[in-house]
């Protein structure tokens, strides 16, 4: 063909074809399997392959760039997995006890200032202040009322016994609380809003009395802070928070926690001197992960808006458990949620790896001694491969109502799906689950809201109690589902509702609260049968607990850097 026909014939263009076939070919090009995962070394996301992601497409031209903006996050689920960061470490430690220790001073605060709360300020309080306000109007009219009877009762010393309780005993922390049996000490969204008005309504009407109260609990607040009321409102975290280093240090810094900010560098090690133990080979310190809910709050609020409208599916994989009272941390999403209704969240809680390691309270307290002796143990502790079965099952129950509590915070359910994890092994995740959960769940069944409120299936659906979902993570849909709580194992669905309540339910009716249904189910012949077998050969409890600790040759430490653990597991001194 001779030069100028060809010179005539016009060149094929890519922006020429039909959208529709550019569309097509922007979905191949983007989509990857697996979608994208968020990698904690990098502090980015990658492809699942843990491959860089490939945006080269979009850099070709302006045209294909804007045809392409919103792909990359519509066409992929993103997972956020519990990470740990050994630069990280002091810093997810640092949520725990600052959180812990802040709601321990609101709740001294409030006693301290006790006789300036007046009925205007909790009457009627507006609905998010609703739940913890009776309780804690009775908590403080109880104290009031006992002065007035008793000259010699000393309520100074309440004031403090929480704060110096917290101070003297490196261990202690608090707990997010039962839903079903509130309290005081519960540290929780709900309840610390309400503390948090209440303080606010005091230093409003008495802001010398309230400043006075603050340099109580912490000396020379006054004199350092320009605005010492509203700072003191400035104080904590949210509990889904992963503050950087300087907003930790300043945190410590303002809270008098230096102390117990600096025992975290230390190394521990167990001095047993009991037979059976070999003799200190490792030191130990405690690893301390953000949990998948909160990666995922901290990457949405980096984003701009445009961007987070684009994202259809979010995978949190709480894989592990994890620092601020993870089971709280899905309402840290509902702005998200409310802001893009075509979101998706499918929240994923291991049973092996999270829920079992946060009712046996692994701590640096107890494992060495476990890791390195074959001490003998009294038959009423478990062994090493064993949990106590009630308290596995109060940390299942406690999920599903704190699930509940989101939803009635705002979380939408057609947004929502919550998936119970039984990797790496459904078939003992299978047995477990109903040896823990038959009763209790019959008990929640029959005495909650859980099933009107599409938390639980019908008991005359043929997925009693929740349904079976695949492990696969590959696609969310809004498909039609029986229940917001699913599980990746079968439960052998549909479960007999009638036969494990009972004629009447008189099986479950037995018991007033959950707590002792999960104390009691599985009483047999007068014995308490407390004991749950973990290990199995798939599932290893002490691979398991290992995972949470940085383990170190104790020659390799130097002296000033660790600290012994008596046999008691406490700090010798």
């Amino acid at each position: 063909m001779p030069l100028e026909t060809l010179l005539d014939v016009p060149r094929a263009s890519f922006l020429g074809l039909p959208l529709e076939i550019r569309q097509q070919i922007y979905s191949e090009y983007f989509t990857t399997e697996g979608g994208y995962i968020y990698d904690v070394e990098t502090d980015k996301l990658v492809q699942a392959n843990r491959c860089p992601i490939d945006l080269s497409l979009r850099h070709v031209c302006r045209t294909i760039a804007l045809e392409t903006y919103h792909c990359p996050f519509t066409l992929n689920n993103i997972t956020f997995s519990t990470a740990y960061r050994r630069d990280w470490r002091k810093q997810a430690a640092a949520v725990d006890f600052i959180s812990t220790y802040h709601h321990f001073l609101q709740l001294s605060m409030l006693i301290r200032l006790r006789h300036c709360l007046t009925s205007d300020m909790y009457e009627q309080p507006i609905k998010q202040y609703s739940k913890y306000m009776p309780l804690i109007v009775k908590g403080i009219a109880d104290i009031i009322s006992r002065e007035r009877r008793s000259p010699k009762f000393n309520a100074e010393l309440l004031e403090m016994v929480h704060i110096r309780d917290f101070m003297e005993r490196p261990g202690s922390d608090s707990k997010a609380g039962n839903p079903l049996a509130i309290s005081i000490y519960d540290n929780n969204v709900s309840r610390n809003r309400t503390y948090a008005y209440l303080l606010r309504k005091i230093a409003n009407q008495y802001p010398e009395k309230f400043k006075e109260a603050i340099d109580k609990f912490l000396p020379g607040w006054t004199d350092c802070k320009p605005r010492p009321a509203s700072d003191f409102f400035s104080l904590g975290f949210d509990l889904w928070a992963i503050p950087s280093l300087p907003q930790v240090t300043a945190m410590v810094e303002q809270l008098q926690l230096t102390e117990r900010w600096d025992r975290l560098d230390q190394w521990h090690y167990s001095e047993v001197g009991k037979e059976g133990f070999s003799g200190t080979k490792y030191c130990y310190q405690r690893k301390h992960f953000f949990s998948a809910a909160a990666l995922a709050i901290r990457f949405l609020n980096n984003i701009s808006q445009a961007q987070r409208l684009f994202i259809n599916n979010l995978i949190l994989n709480e894989d592990r458990m994890a620092v601020g009272h993870p089971e709280c941390h899905i309402i840290g999403m509902i702005p998200f949620v409310e802001e893009n209704p075509s979101l998706l969240i499918k929240h994923k809680v291991n049973l092996w790896r999270n829920i079992l390691p946060r009712s046996a309270k692994i701590e640096v307290s107890s494992f060495p001694t476990t890791n390195e002796s074959n001490v003998d143990l009294p038959e009423s502790v478990p062994s090493p491969h064993q949990v106590f079965s009630n308290w596995a099952g109060k940390e299942i129950s406690h999920f599903i109502m704190h699930t509940m509590e989101a939803l009635r915070e705002g979380l939408p359910a057609t947004s929502y799906s919550f998936v119970f994890d039984g990797e790496p092994d459904s078939n003992h995740s299978t047995e477990t689950f109903k040896y823990l959960m038959e009763l209790p769940i019959a008990w929640i069944t029959n005495h909650t809201d859980c099933v009107a409120e599409g938390l639980l299936a019908s008991p005359e659906s043929s997925g009693y109690p929740f349904m079976t979902v695949p492990s696969s993570d590959e696609h969310i849909s809004g498909r039609e589902r029986t229940s917001i709580i699913e599980c990746n194992f079968t439960l052998d669905q549909p479960w007999d509702y009638k036969h494990i309540a009972g004629n009447d339910n008189r099986n479950i009716n037995r018991w007033k609260t959950l707590d002792k249904v999960h104390r009691f189910a599985n009483e047999t012949d007068g014995e308490y049968a407390d004991k749950l077998d973990v290990s199995n050969g798939i599932v290893d409890w002490m691979k398991i607990k290992g995972e949470y600790f940085e383990m170190k040759l104790l020659s390799d430490v130097p002296g000033a850097a660790t600290k012994a653990l008596d046999s008691s597991g406490s700090l010798s001194e």
